[in-house]
């Protein structure tokens, strides 16, 4: 496993594409060695008992998932849906 010490992740990767896309890096493999990697902690070992935790934990969590799909898409189907495109 390994962790980054830059903060807010999410919106760097957003601004990268942004970066990629307007050509200020030639691609995104160039834009990580920039943004990315320079960030990066070592590699550390995942702390078994929190994999055998969520090892646990997928295949209910999967379940639930493909139950819950056709419930997601009435929800979506919905004339109150509040994310609903009309």
């Amino acid at each position: 496993m390994q962790t980054s010490t830059r903060e807010e992740a999410g919106a760097a990767g957003a601004a990268m594409i942004a970066c990629v896309s307007l050509g200020v890096y030639p691609d995104m493999a160039a834009c990580v060695a920039d943004w990315v990697s320079p960030c990066l902690k070592p590699v550390e070992a995942p702390d078994a008992a929190i994999t055998a935790r969520f090892d646990r934990a997928f295949d209910p969590y999967r379940q639930t998932r493909t139950a819950l799909r056709p419930i997601w898409h009435m929800l979506a189907e919905a004339p109150e849906a509040p994310l609903r495109k009309d």
